[in-house]
């Protein structure tokens, strides 16, 4: 990776997120510490394959686990920024396999896996409903 490989876009607009993350090698989250982040971001990274490098914040720890899908860094630490980009950078097949982990952990999140553990909850609560009320 060279220098020039490094775009700095600045805001760029939904429906072009996607073709962004796709082009990376890592997708990086740090929010400002007054801004409340959204997990969502990382799962759409994550969808396209592409390892995470963020803060440890509630909402992005919520969903990456540190080592699995990604690097998690304390807030406002650069040298552990620094050190968690160039492990990832020196290192592809680590790369590769977070991003396959995080194939894998975005697909928990679609609207049809979301579905499947609310419908498996309620029928689970069903069942105990009915065992108890037999039991009685």
């Amino acid at each position: 990776m060279h220098l020039q490989d490094v775009v700095f876009t600045g805001l760029v607009n939904y429906e072009e997120q996607p073709s962004y993350y796709r082009t990376a090698d890592i997708f990086f989250a740090h929010p400002p510490p007054a801004m409340r982040a959204s997990d969502l971001i990382l799962l759409e990274a994550m969808a396209t394959g592409r390892p995470i490098v963020a803060t440890n914040i509630e909402g992005f720890a919520a969903v990456v686990t540190q080592g699995e899908e990604g690097l998690l860094v304390p807030p406002m630490t650069v040298h552990s920024l620094a050190e968690a980009f160039l492990k990832l950078l020196n290192d592809r097949q680590l790369r590769l396999q977070m991003g396959q982990k995080g194939l894998v952990t975005a697909q928990k999140y679609t609207w049809e896996g979301i579905a499947a553990r609310i419908l498996a909850y309620y029928s689970q609560t069903i069942e105990k409903v009915h065992h108890n009320g037999a039991m009685r």
